[in-house]
């Protein structure tokens, strides 16, 4: 575990379930393709899992963000976070990582979890 502390720029969110929602993938997707122009090169980007219902099962928010200023909506938080490395070798690396998360026995408090996309094309998700 790591102590992390974040202040966020929000471009855009969405409410959505992964497993009530049939279009929830669709909706991630066009939530990033939608910002991805808003975004500048060369800028760390995050998807921000907050506002949890209670867990990855029921409804959240993601939010996609950036470090830098580029909006004046913001979220700021502190804690404790479990860092996992993202395998972009792989088909549907995102989805497959957050499933293996899932699986795992792992103490989480639901508060905020965001995914780290690096300019050098790596990720890692953060999990509080």
């Amino acid at each position: 575990m790591v102590e992390v502390s974040k202040k966020f720029y929000v471009v855009d969110c969405i409410r959505t379930n992964n497993f009530s929602d049939n279009l929830v993938v669709q909706k991630i997707g066009n939530l990033w393709q939608k910002v991805s122009i808003k975004i500048p090169n060369g800028v760390k980007k995050y998807g921000i899992y907050h506002d949890y219902k209670s867990d990855f099962k029921e409804d959240y928010t993601l939010s996609v963000a950036t470090d830098i200023e580029t909006s004046n909506k913001k979220l700021e938080f502190a804690g404790k976070y479990q860092i996992f490395d993202v395998n972009m070798n792989i088909e549907n690396p995102i989805i497959k990582a957050w499933k293996q998360i899932w699986s795992m026995q792992i103490n989480r408090t639901y508060t905020f979890d965001f995914e780290q996309y690096n300019p050098d094309g790596t990720v890692q998700i953060y999990c509080a």
